[in-house]
Order: C-alpha cells, then sequence, then structure tokens
C-alpha cells in the first residue's frame, strides 16, 4: 500500500481513488451522479453510474504541481460497491473505503506513518471542477503580471482584468522555456519592444538584449488579437505605490512604460543610486536613474525618457 504524506493527500487520492453514491442513503438515479473535492493543491470531480449496490464510473483529477509551474491532470476508472452507508471502491488495484454522510461522501487515504486522512467529495457539477482546475492555474500568478525569461532579458507584462489568466496561458504556450514571475536580483536596463492593447486589457514587453526575445514575443501576442498601441496612444496605468522621502507614493506610467520598470526607476532614485547632472538652472538639471532623466516638483517626482513618462505622486 502507498505510503504519502498527509500535505500531499491530494495527491495521494489522485493516485488512486474513486468514488459513489449521494446521500445518507444513496439512491439509484438516472444518468451519471457527479461529485466534486477541493484540497489546497487538487481538485476532483467522480461521476459514477449504480446498478443495485455497485457502482462504476471516473475520477477525474488537476493537481498542482509540486516544485514545477503547471497544472497536471488525468482521469483513472473504478469500480465499487454501496452497503448502506459504506462505500469500497477498487482503482488501480487497490481498495479504498468511505462513508456517505449528507449528501456526499468521504473517502479515507493511507497517509504517512500509518495515519488515515478523509477527503470530502459534494454533490457538483463538471462546470465547478473545470473553475477549480482554473483557479489552481492561475493562483501563482498576480494581476498585474509580469514574466521574466531567465537567462534572457526579456519581460512580458500583462494588465486587466484576465492578467493572471493571460500570464498562464503565455506561460503554456512557451513551456519550453523558464518564464517566471520571480524578478531577477540584477534586472538589467530594457527597452519597450511593443505596447499592445486588446478592449481594456494591455500587455508589454521589453527587453534588454538584442531584442529577438521581444519580438518573437510581440509577433505572437499580435497573431491573437492585441493590436498594437503607440507611445502616443497608450494610457496611463497605476502601477501601485513605493515608499519615499516622507510620504507613499503612486506610480503611473505613460507611453507603453511597464510598471516593473518604472517601480524599478523609482526604487532607485528614491535610493540616492541616480547620477545627477547640474544644468544652468534647476530646469535644466535632472538625476539620470537607467537612462532616465529624472525631476522633483510640487508633490512628487517625474522621469522621462523619449515620448515615455513616468511619475510618483505623494498619497
Amino acid at each position: 500500500m502507498r505510503r504519502l504524506a498527509v500535505a500531499m493527500v491530494a495527491c495521494a487520492l489522485l493516485a488512486g481513488c474513486g468514488s459513489s453514491g449521494a446521500g445518507g442513503s444513496p439512491k439509484s438515479g438516472k444518468g451519471a451522479d457527479t461529485f466534486v473535492a477541493h484540497t489546497p493543491n487538487a481538485v476532483m470531480l467522480v461521476r459514477w453510474m449504480r446498478t443495485g449496490r455497485s457502482v462504476s464510473g471516473s475520477l477525474t483529477e488537476a493537481i498542482a504541481k509540486r516544485g514545477r509551474r503547471g497544472v497536471s491532470s488525468a482521469a483513472k476508472s473504478f469500480t465499487g460497491t454501496i452497503n448502506g452507508r459504506g462505500l469500497s471502491l477498487q482503482l488501480g488495484g487497490e481498495a479504498l473505503v468511505g462513508q456517505f454522510e449528507g449528501g456526499g461522501f468521504s473517502l479515507t487515504l493511507p497517509g504517512a506513518e500509518a495515519s488515515a486522512v478523509a477527503i470530502r467529495f459534494e454533490p457538483g457539477q463538471i462546470a465547478e471542477y473545470e473553475r477549480g482546475a482554473e483557479k489552481l492555474a492561475l493562483a501563482e500568478y498576480p494581476s498585474p503580471c509580469t514574466l521574466y525569461l531567465s537567462g534572457r532579458e526579456a519581460e512580458v507584462e500583462f494588465r486587466g482584468p484576465g492578467a493572471a489568466r493571460h500570464c498562464e496561458q503565455f506561460v503554456r504556450r512557451f513551456s519550453a522555456q523558464a518564464w517566471t514571475t520571480t524578478e531577477p536580483a540584477a534586472p538589467p536596463e530594457k527597452r519597450t519592444v511593443c505596447s499592445l492593447a486588446r478592449g481594456d486589457e494591455s500587455v508589454v514587453v521589453t527587453d534588454g538584449g538584442g531584442q529577438q526575445q521581444g519580438r518573437e514575443d510581440c509577433t505572437s501576442l499580435s497573431r491573437e488579437g492585441w493590436a498594437s498601441v503607440s507611445a502616443g496612444e497608450a494610457h496611463a496605468q497605476a502601477c501601485g505605490s513605493l515608499p519615499g522621502p516622507g510620504a507613499q507614493f503612486a506610480i503611473t506610467t505613460a507611453g507603453g512604460v511597464s510598471c516593473a520598470e518604472a517601480r524599478r526607476v523609482f526604487a532607485d532614485l528614491f535610493a540616492g543610486r541616480g547620477a545627477k547632472h547640474e544644468g544652468r538652472d534647476a530646469a535644466e538639471s535632472y538625476t539620470d536613474v537607467d537612462g532616465w532623466a529624472c525631476g522633483s516638483g510640487a508633490g512628487g517626482f517625474g522621469c522621462r525618457r523619449s515620448a515615455a513618462r513616468i511619475s510618483a505622486t505623494a498619497e
């Protein structure tokens, strides 16, 4: 018999389990009965048909991968027997037992060191399982969502209601590449390759290398219906806030600048890492931060680079 850690009980269940009946005294019905179970790292769907005391059906599972990005899914068939409120299932050569209570049932699995863990299944729908699987896939992505390509200088930032979903789809589409949401410890200076929009959502692709990767990403997104937005047409974006001199500052961008880049620039500016350039007067003096010309005024700071603008306003 398997021995799996209690913390990974979802994986234990998904590696071998089935399910059955509905209600304190399960009844036979027309068509397949459907049950759904949720754990922190998995969602499971059981569908079965009953004939007398016998049941047969399938278990479909979606599990968040441990130590790597994404969700794995699989489906297995089972047979079983209902005896009063008791339940016995055969899946993959292993017997699992359960108990009916209320409208659903629990299934007991072996854990580590002879412990046992019960997983609760409730009546549900296929759509509920699908929503749970999608939630698992999106759980690691924030909104707005910025992706970084390990070992390369490309960066893709999605903004809008579907930002997390777009990040998940982007990573899945380019699964052979090591895209991550973790910002590099020493991010290189990047240049915007393209600014795209689709409805009320936007994406900015930047690249600090030869820009080949950035151009490939822009082309791929354009094929999916993202339209180019010129620097002059790009809408201002709110990028959260940062602590600064004596206050908290709200960060905004315009001209296709990613929020990640704007936040880096102001973090460096506030930390005093820019190079000061003295002009003939205050209007011609500025601080160079990562290629941005930055200055201060009433209520905050502003930086410019060509047609692009970023600002930090005291809250």
